[in-house]
């Protein structure tokens, strides 16, 4: 049985949501914020229907270069956003000026954010989408989407630790987090 495809935020998207542009609308902008490569295209669609978005809503996230679709690995782990699946792989592989994917956007995968950073990125992401009901993940997501560096993920920290508390228990919370 094949796994469904999911969607990821390149680097664009990801500085989309960090630079707050005017280049999309509310419910498009809150779409992109929910891309998290867990979530099935059939469950981001159902998003779209609810925040009033575009129909096409993904299409056109997927044209403007900020998220693209992949297939997530069958492994429960969480991905880093610097991880690439085969594919991801054929279709960079793929890319180039006899196609219609732009060489750029095939690319901007490689140049997502690693070391300590990403894998804090990563795990607090993963935590939130996991554990955290819709309007608390998505204030929190927000949040770690527009950190720059290592220092500022740590910084909400405790924030994502009370979020946990009142989610999971006090106990569960601190196991989670034992790790960041």
């Amino acid at each position: 049985m094949q796994t469904p495809p999911t969607y990821i935020k390149t680097a664009a998207g990801q500085e989309e949501i960090r630079s707050r542009s005017d280049h999309l609308t509310r419910p498009m902008r809150n779409l992109l914020l929910c891309v998290d490569g867990k979530r099935t295209a059939a469950q981001l669609q159902a998003l779209v229907q609810a925040s009033g978005a575009p129909s096409d809503s993904l299409e056109q996230l997927v044209q403007f270069g900020l998220i693209v679709a992949t297939t997530p690995p069958r492994s429960a782990a969480p991905t880093m956003p610097g991880d690439v699946d085969a594919g991801t792989r054929r279709a960079r592989d793929r890319a180039g000026p006899d196609t219609l994917e732009p060489l750029d956007a095939a690319f901007e995968l490689a140049s997502a954010p690693t070391g300590e950073y990403a894998e804090l990125y990563s795990r607090m992401n993963a935590l939130v989408s996991e554990h955290l009901g819709m309007i608390k993940a998505y204030a929190l997501q927000l949040k770690i989407e527009q950190c720059n560096s290592t220092e500022q993920l740590r910084s909400l920290i405790p924030e994502l630790e009370s979020a946990l508390d009142k989610a999971v228990g006090r106990e569960r919370a601190r196991e989670y987090l034992a790790g960041l």
